[in-house]
């Protein structure tokens, strides 16, 4: 097994309040980004549907990647907007499984995935219209570093995996309108 499975399984196999204090004895100064980005790719990898789980395990398995999520936006290696992201991502792949899951947590639906993502951005509409623009002009040669915009960017790309399953009129358009801003 990799270090990453073995951190996988340390923590799946410890009750949820033990968990932080089990991040802390592993890593004393936080656990690094690189990290979490292995254990959640990892998490959505034991919980995809060409694994051929019982229904049970993998509702277990979904549930447990939600819950590293929680985590690590909890103990900050985390932004809310990224872990808006990894929902959307957790519910895109839970849209895969046939039949259908159900018993998922509301988050990993696609209603409370794109509500949670939406809520999460760091920026509104007419503040990333402006971080576009100033992007834009700034040229190749001289970039505009804007982390809240490059983190929204990323988030926003999720959007297309699950708006078609959106049942709330609403809630889709507030999508589209979000995704507009991508083009």
């Amino acid at each position: 097994m990799s270090e990453i499975e073995d951190d996988y399984e340390a923590l799946r196999a410890i009750d949820s309040r033990a968990r932080e204090a089990w991040l802390r004895g592993r890593f004393p100064q936080g656990a690094p980004p690189q990290w979490w980005h292995g254990l959640l790719g990892f998490a959505e990898s034991a919980a995809h549907p060409l694994r051929g789980l019982p229904e049970a395990e993998s509702r277990a398995r979904f549930a447990f990647a939600l819950a590293l999520v929680h985590t690590a936006h909890r103990t900050g290696a985390m932004s809310r907007c990224a872990a808006g992201y990894q929902r959307a991502r957790l519910a895109a792949l839970a849209l895969r499984h046939q039949p259908r899951l159900d018993g998922l947590p509301a988050e990993l639906s696609p209603e409370g995935a794109v509500r949670q993502l939406l809520d999460g951005l760091p920026l509104t509409r007419s503040e990333t219209r402006a971080a576009i623009e100033r992007r834009r002009l700034a040229g190749d040669d001289h970039p505009v570093r804007d982390v809240l915009l490059h983190d929204l960017e990323r988030a926003l790309t999720a959007l297309p995996w699950l708006t078609e399953q959106l049942t709330d009129p609403a809630l889709r358009r507030e999508a589209a309108d979000w995704l507009t801003l991508l083009r």
